[in-house]
């Protein structure tokens, strides 16, 4: 009777442990099957920024000889911009996109010299995206290639001359974001245009380059 109880007590054991080493490794297998679901859906999303701030119109200036005047050309390459981008990232870190960006110079000299000029150059074309997250933060590049399309008008006193053109121009970024929230962020994003093109009567390269300092928001999908 003891060895028959005794062998029953093992058997008992034996099987309860077999039990509950089945059904913690089914837990432990379904639970690692849903995090990492959830973890490879959210490389794929879509993220749009838009936002605006400060165009520094590079090249170098003509000497006129004339010390306002040529003052008056110094002052227009400070500006401002408007910028939107719109990207799908694939992978972890690599996406396309497509990237618009005004920048508008202006000044208005009329009482001072008798003119006024106004200059605007509109870049938009696609792009190669990189991008780095680490919590909250995130790292993003871009390169692109696309038109500019420049327009600029000169006022004087009884005159008015206008010039419009297109080039082609390349477009690189880099950019911090703070995610505020799952699909909000906001950051800084600098950027440089390089594009120039040839005029009539003119040895130099018109350039409309530009050096850009823009704030955004982000908008980006789950």
């Amino acid at each position: 009777m003891k060895i028959t109880l005794l062998a029953g007590l093992a058997t008992i054991m034996l099987f309860t442990e077999y039990a509950q080493a089945q059904n913690s490794g089914k837990l432990i297998s379904r639970k690692i099957g849903r995090e990492t679901t959830i973890e490879n859906e959210n490389y794929k999303n879509f993220r749009f920024t838009a936002g605006g701030g400060y165009a520094h119109w590079t090249g170098e200036n003509l000497n006129t000889g004339n010390t306002n005047l040529d003052n008056f050309t110094s002052d227009l390459r400070h500006g401002y911009n408007w910028d939107f981008d719109a990207q799908y990232f694939f992978q972890e870190h690599f996406g396309i996109g497509l990237n618009a960006n005004l920048a508008k110079h202006n000044k208005d000299a009329m009482n001072e010299l008798g003119i006024k000029e106004t200059d605007k150059m509109f870049f938009i074309g696609p792009t190669c995206n990189l991008r780095y997250i680490s919590g909250k933060w995130g790292l993003y590049t871009g390169l692109g290639l696309g038109p500019v399309f420049y327009s600029g008008k000169v006022n004087t006193e009884g005159a008015q001359v206008s010039l419009s053109k297109t080039t082609f121009g390349l477009n690189c970024s880099i950019s911090g974001e703070y995610r505020l929230s799952e699909t909000i962020g906001a950051g800084l994003k600098l950027s440089a245009i390089a594009g120039s093109f040839k005029t009539d009567g003119i040895d130099e390269r018109f350039s409309v380059s530009n050096f850009i300092i823009t704030g955004f928001i982000s908008f980006r999908t789950k």
